[in-house]
Formats: C-alpha cells, structure tokens, sequence
C-alpha cells in the first residue's frame, strides 16, 4: 500500500495510520469538520516543534494479534521522540471500539486519534469532529501511499486520515479437506467457482457421525462484531458492493439480496452450515477452523496465519506446563501477507495455501 519502505513519522499519524478527531469548540468550514489551526490535534502537532507540553490521546483495536501488547513501547518511543508531548494509547476490542469512540464523541471529548473504518468517516465530518488534514500533510506525507487506499480516507475534497491497510476479505480454506473431498482449489484460484459449483463443493465437505455434524463444509459468521462480514464479503460478493447502487436505489431490497438470502437459506438446509448460523460470532468460527470443524471459513485473512502461530506458541507451553506430548496434527490454511509486499493469501485469489500446525481448544477472536 505504502510506496516507500520506511514510514513517516508526523506524530503517530504513519506509524498509527488512523484517523484524527478533534474537540468541540473549533471553528467549523463549510464541510464540518473542524479546522486545523483550531483543534487540540493540530495543536499537538504544533507542540511537537514549540516545545509546548501537550497530551496526545489514541483509541486503537487489535489490528493485528499483537498490536496491542506493543502500545507501552510505542508510547515510550514516541515520548523519547518527542519529550514535551505525552502519548496515551487507550486499547478497545473490535466489539466495542466503535461505541467507546461514538461515547467519547457526543461527550465532546474524543481521542486525538481513533482507528476507524473508512466507511464512517462521513459520520464524524458531519459532527464536525473529523479533522482534516489537508492543510497539515506535505506531499512527501501523501505520496508515500498508493492513490486508491488514500482516496479512501477522504470525504469531498477533505482528508481525514491515513490508510492503515488494505486488504482483500475472502475465503480460508482447509488444504488437507478440501483435496479429501476432490475439490481443485487450485483451479478455483485461478478461475473462481459459480454459487452452484461452490454449493456442490462444500457438500462434499460435511463429515456425520451419525446424525451428528463433526464437520461442516463452510462456516460464516454473522453475530458480534462480524455481523458486518455479512455485508462486507457475502453481500459484496452477490453483486452489491455498497448499500447504495450507482442510482441511489437501496440495494438490499433489491432481487440481489433476496437471492442472496435464498441461497444461504439452501446452503443452510443443505446440512454445509450450521442451522445455528445466526449465533456464530468471530470466536466461535476462529475456534471451529482452529478444530477441525469446518473445512472452508467464511473470512480467511493474513493476520489470521500470526494468530495460529501465537495460539500454537501458547498451547506448547501450556502442554508442557501439563507434562503433555505434542499434539502432531496439521491445520492448513491460506498464507499471505500485507498487500504492499505480496498480496494476501485467499482461497479464491491468486496466492497458494500452505499448512501452519492445528491448534485445539483456541477460542481467539479473528
């Protein structure tokens, strides 16, 4: 995403890559959103060269798995950096980031910096909260990301923030059941399967004892905070990009979403997914992968190859702790990477899948 190897370092506003707010009380333009020169952001900014004292505040979620656990060291290098400027980093789940934020917001007493979708910038300008940076960032800052993720960090001819990422949201697969079913996914990557090819496919996936489901042949989840993977990747991938269509018509009356609801209602009675689909939140569907429950995964994204890995980490120390052999099981699933390197890893894309070690007993949220 980035062109340059090397981040900038305006504030936090490269290393953080995230939005900024600002208080009540600046002087508002003609979009909303506060000024520069008025709000307690620029202010700090300022701060940085003057040698005024200020305190600069962030509210971030767990962007990666171990985003979080590097906050005192980012605070510490930050403040070595900048002495008169004192670095508050304040932590928030996925689940609740966008309610602390939206709290804080109408308090009138918003984080200096908020990591937020580019979807609810609009939002913020309207409040005249958002701050833009137009007037603050040099072209040295601007050119150092790709046109297309920075466009979409504006609103008008605003700029209210810094792409942290861009990354494609797609499908995980299981390499090892996806061939014992006969499926070629490696044709799939490279040539996409229709709904009636991926329906017939993941029908081979579903293993019974009985008439128990050990395993089911696809798993999406729709509750918590990934009830927006429901727009964002099966929506999108029936032909509705957006809620709006090019003529303004809501797209989720239209005959797309109803079939899209028909086809998830047979997917569904097919037995390839849980009946219970509506109470399958990240956790849950993270830990079904991780187990053997599933064979492909309704969201398969590159930080998920580094929670494996940190899960792998903690269970050997944990069975070691116990005195317990080494469980010799292998999960596979996609590889990939941030996209300014070498693309993400998809079931459906252009990247090949390889295998990480099976994790058991994971309950981590993806």
């Amino acid at each position: 995403m980035m062109n340059k190897g090397k981040a900038l370092s305006l504030m936090l506003a490269a290393t953080l890559s995230v939005s900024a707010l600002t208080a009540c009380g600046g002087n508002n333009d003609k979009n909303g959103a506060a000024s520069p020169a008025a709000s307690g952001s620029a202010a700090a900014s300022g701060s940085a060269d003057s040698g005024a004292k200020d305190t600069i505040t962030a509210l971030l979620p767990p962007v990666s798995p171990t985003y979080q656990d590097n906050f005192d060291q980012m605070e510490k290098d930050f403040n070595a950096k900048y002495p008169n400027l004192t670095l508050k980093i304040e932590p928030a789940s996925w689940e609740d980031m966008t309610q602390k934020l939206d709290t804080q917001v109408n308090a009138g007493s918003p984080p200096d910096i908020a990591f937020i979708g580019s979807d609810g910038i609009a939002k913020y300008v309207q409040q005249g909260m958002a701050l833009d940076l137009t007037d603050v960032a040099t072209p040295e800052m601007t050119g150092d990301y790709d046109t297309a993720p920075l466009e979409y960090m504006k609103n008008g001819s605003g700029l209210y923030g810094f792409p942290a990422y861009m990354e494609v949201h797609a499908l995980g697969g299981n390499k090892e059941f996806l061939e014992a079913a006969g499926i070629d996914w490696k044709n799939v990557q490279k040539n996409g399967w229709t709904y009636d090819e991926f329906r017939e496919a993941i029908k081979k996936g579903v293993v019974k004892n009985g008439n128990a489901t050990s395993r089911y042949g696809f798993v999406f989840a729709t509750a918590g905070v990934a009830s927006k993977d429901y727009l964002g990747i099966m929506a999108k991938s029936a032909g509705m990009p957006a809620a709006f269509n090019k003529d303004l018509k809501y797209a989720y009356t239209s005959k797309n979403y109803l079939e899209l609801l028909t086809d998830l209602r047979q997917m569904i009675d097919d037995g390839s997914m849980p009946k219970e689909l509506s109470s399958v939140d990240a956790g849950k569907r993270w830990n079904m992968f991780l187990t053997g429950q599933t064979m492909i995964t309704g969201k398969g994204l590159a930080t998920f190859e580094n929670s494996a890995k940190k899960e792998q980490r903690e269970n050997r120390r944990q069975r070691r702790q116990r005195g317990q052999g080494q469980h010799q099981g292998r999960l596979y699933r996609p590889a990939g990477a941030d996209l300014r390197r070498r693309g993400a890893g998809v079931l459906d894309g252009r990247r090949r899948l390889r295998r990480v070690p099976r994790q058991e007993g994971a309950d981590r949220r993806a």
